[in-house]
């Protein structure tokens, strides 16, 4: 396609100079007949002398015409074919040019199909992803849903678990308190003060461990005034632990500073005016490691048979 293509031009751009070699084939024709005799021959021709040879003249004349005629436009001619060929190659190199760019859009074209197509393909495969990644999510909302209810029914279980643990401790420690006991009446003459004994005793189920208790017996009006102060020395009689297992007691003794009159011990048995008090507090460790505290405090009194009989004063007999 590319050969008729040049063909053509070159054609197209010869075809002027062979109209002008067919325009002076004519010139060359009507030349060549020789001129009517002229007057000059006829004469020469009468006289005998040579006449002059006007065809040389003629001859001479008509390669001046040829050179005038068809020198230029020949070179033309041929300056165009040059100018035509270059020209054809150019646009030969131009048709490469742009066949090589077309090649490349259509590889571009292709490439960015391909891309397209990747790019549609990584699209569904992202919506795909997005589905699974909502379906994942909505499996796991039930699933934080299920585990929420688990652990709300753990903790519940777990609290109602620490509760019966607690329970348990509770009704497996070591409980002490302090009951009445027995006490001693002053007799001077047998050196006896008023003293006070009370009992120790673990109504619990399990041993009392690291049993200390601080006691103190004073003679103090009835009722105690609201301000009194329950202090304690700061050692009692049984300052070292000791252990005390399940229902069993131990005896606690306190006695007074100082005698009081004679005359006045009855009415102090019965608790006329003034009686004998004793307080205290008992600090003890159960077998679960938690410690615990009793406070007492017990005003005694002696019945006609000689035994002993206590009251708890309010407000200030606990346990924890």
């Amino acid at each position: 396609m590319r050969a008729l293509l040049v063909a053509a031009l070159l054609f197209s751009i010869a075809s002027p100079s062979i109209a002008c070699a067919q325009q002076h084939k004519p010139q060359d024709n009507q030349q060549s007949p020789s001129p009517p005799p002229s007057p000059s021959s006829l004469v020469a021709a009468v006289t005998g002398q040579p006449a002059p040879e006007p065809q040389k003249e003629a001859t001479k004349a008509q390669p001046q015409n040829w050179y005038e005629w068809c020198w230029l436009p020949i070179w033309s001619n041929w300056a165009l074919v040059l100018v035509a060929v270059i020209t054809a190659r150019a646009a030969i190199r131009t048709l490469h040019a742009i066949d090589a760019q077309v090649g490349e859009m259509r590889k571009t074209g292709k490439q960015t199909d391909k891309l397209i197509q990747e790019n549609i393909a990584q699209s569904q495969s992202m919506a795909e992803s997005v589905r699974e990644t909502a379906r994942f999510a909505a499996a796991m909302e039930v699933t934080a849903k299920s585990l929420e209810i688990t652990a709300d029914a753990s903790k519940r279980a777990a609290d109602a678990s620490c509760q019966s643990v607690d329970s348990l401790r509770q009704q497996m420690r070591a409980w002490l308190t302090v009951i009445i006991g027995g006490g001693v009446p002053q007799q001077r003459e047998k050196d006896l003060k008023f003293d006070a004994r009370p009992l120790i005793l673990n109504t619990g189920l399990t041993p009392a461990r690291n049993v200390r208790y601080q006691i103190k017996a004073a003679i103090l009006p009835v009722p105690l005034p609201d301000d009194f102060d329950f202090s304690l020395p700061e050692k009692g009689l049984a300052d070292g632990g000791n252990i005390i297992g399940t229902h069993q007691n131990a005896q606690m003794m306190a006695v007074v500073d100082d005698y009081i009159p004679d005359e006045e011990v009855n009415d102090l048995k019965i608790g006329k005016g003034r009686s004998l008090y004793s307080w205290g507090t008992v600090t003890y460790d159960d077998v679960f490691g938690a410690s615990h505290k009793t406070q007492f405090c017990q005003q005694f009194t002696w019945l006609p048979d000689g035994s002993v009989f206590c009251y708890y004063t309010p407000g200030h007999n606990d346990v924890d």
